[in-house]
């Protein structure tokens, strides 16, 4: 039979095209199922024995680098993920917009069909802190969203309190030196003591939330003495490559170490969501945009 089609033009032509057409659909779903809006919910439990047993199960949800993606009209399925996902809080990541917006209305959106259902916690990152961004005369981004009920944590703590019990949550804006993946002798170093310089020592008899845009200094929010990172910015490497992991960087690093997932340095815990949206790099390949959902844990002595 083998023998058979090698020998007839016409059958061989046929398989070839068959395998093409194959291919072509196969590489199309790839495409279509990372970039259609299909969106993820990728669930985490994090354990601590410094966490309070009041929080116990608590169940953060993390938003990151929309950049201004919209998800069907007025986002309403990313509305509806949300909602799904019952969170008791939700924390952004950076980059809910993009440097070059003129506006960041579907964020805005976004917040305004939320109403204030659940608390909201923002930071900065890069594509926020480089648009410069201001809302209207008179008026800043960060006004925008305290209207909205959001808090935003600019280089800030806030302290949630459940039945007397309480957990930390900073927030840390970058500097964009921070990002750069090209390092020079003149490179100032992101360490323990630039983090204290923004927003101070860390209180290591309390659980430490830091959220920082950039996961790249995971050892040094682990020395400043972070319980749980929750970070962005990687969208996931753009594009997954089986069995591998991410394939670039924002800052066009190949194969970065940090990607998505949980990482673990010492007794810091970090979640690196993939994020929603696109940035310079328009496409995500076999990497859906995601929502993180992270489960606290007491962690028994």
């Amino acid at each position: 039979m083998n023998h058979e089609i090698l020998n007839n033009p016409k059958k061989k032509h046929h398989i070839i095209r068959n395998i093409f057409i194959c291919i072509l659909i196969f590489i199309l779903y790839v495409i279509a199922d990372s970039n259609l809006g299909f969106i993820k919910i990728s669930k985490y439990t994090v354990t601590s024995t410094n966490l309070p047993a009041a929080f116990n199960g608590v169940k953060i949800l993390v938003l990151s680098d929309l950049h201004s993606r919209e998800f069907g009209k007025d986002s309403k399925y990313l509305i509806k993920k949300i909602n799904d996902a019952k969170p008791d809080y939700i924390v952004t990541t950076g980059d809910m917009m993009s440097s070059w917006d003129q506006n960041a209305d579907v964020f805005l959106l976004l917040l305004d069909k939320l109403d204030n259902k659940y608390p909201l916690y923002f930071i900065y990152g890069n594509h926020e802190i480089a648009n410069e961004y201001a809302y209207g005369e008179g008026s800043t981004f960060a006004d925008e969203l305290e209207i909205r009920g959001v808090t935003v944590l600019n280089n800030e703590k806030i302290v949630l309190v459940r039945d007397n019990e309480k957990i930390n949550i900073y927030g840390l804006n970058q500097p964009l030196w921070a990002y750069s993946a090209a390092k020079t002798e003149h490179t100032p170093k992101f360490s323990k003591l630039e983090i204290v310089k923004r927003i101070g020592t860390a209180n290591l008899d309390e659980f430490n939330i830091l959220l920082a845009h950039t996961p790249t200094k995971l050892d040094a929010y682990s020395e400043w003495g972070a319980d749980l990172v929750l970070s962005g910015h990687m969208h996931g490497g753009m594009i997954q490559v089986p069995f591998i992991g991410g394939l670039l960087s924002p800052e066009v690093e190949l194969f970065p170490k940090y990607d998505k997932g949980y990482f673990i340095s010492n007794e810091t815990h970090m979640i690196l969501s993939a994020g929603l949206g696109n940035g310079v790099f328009p496409l995500r390949i076999l990497n859906k945009p995601e929502l993180c959902l992270v489960t606290l844990k007491v962690k028994n002595n």
